[in-house]
């Protein structure tokens, strides 16, 4: 009986060992799993900061080009405001301009009749004159 006994926790104890032995394997597989998830991990972390890296970068970025955009706005802004005030004058001095055109053309035109009134008158005067020279010479 005892050496029953003796086979029997000799069975217990290979089979406890063989279970030792599974569950050290075991810890080594877990060992090796926890290994292979911290290296994962720490790529992972890696990535997470060079995409707040880059996400860092994309924003300075964006901040920059809404600069350069809200600048260039300002800047169409002024040119429109500029251009206006230039058409406003360039109106305002073509018709400063047509209105001097058309007193010289007054003043022309007038200049023009009186030059043909004073030349009628010329002409009435020599006719007057030539008329009574003709009289005085068939009078005579």
């Amino acid at each position: 009986m005892l050496m029953e006994r003796n086979e029997e926790c000799q069975r217990r104890i290979d089979e406890l060992e063989s279970e030792r032995t599974q569950f050290l394997k075991d810890i080594d597989d877990l060992k090796n799993e926890r290994e292979k998830l911290r290296e994962e991990n720490d790529r992972a972390l890696e990535q997470v900061d060079d995409s707040s890296y880059e996400n860092k970068r994309l924003k300075m970025r964006l901040r920059d080009v809404e600069g350069s955009f809200t600048q260039s706005i300002e800047q169409i802004s002024e040119l429109k405001r500029e251009l206006q005030h230039l058409t406003n004058s360039h109106l305002t001095e073509t018709e400063a301009l047509e209105s001097q055109i058309r007193v010289l053309e007054d003043k022309s035109t007038r200049s023009k009749r009186r030059q043909a009134f004073k030349m009628i008158n010329h002409l009435l005067v020599l006719l007057v004159v030539m008329h009574h020279s003709s009289r005085t010479k068939t009078s005579a």
